[in-house]
């Protein structure tokens, strides 16, 4: 009786283990990524990836009239 206790208190905490090892690999910590880009000679815009997927390019500020650029890496 002992016996079948540790054989199952054994077998969930390997069954817990593998189900974190595996959640770490599908949920991975990093999933968007930003790249800021040169836009013309004196701006910057921005683009971001999901993964490896461009999901958003923004060369522009958006919800000012005109194409204005980000004045400085840092603003974009």
């Amino acid at each position: 009786m002992k016996r079948n206790k540790k054989v199952i208190g054994v077998s969930c905490f390997v069954l817990l283990l593998l189900v974190g090892i595996m959640y770490v690999y599908v949920h991975p910590v990093n999933r968007y990524r930003l790249e800021v880009t040169r836009v013309g000679g004196s701006g910057y815009g921005y683009k971001i990836y999901e993964r490896e997927r461009l999901i958003i390019v923004q060369p522009f500020i958006p919800v000012v009239s005109g194409k204005r650029a980000f004045q400085s890496e840092q603003d974009a």
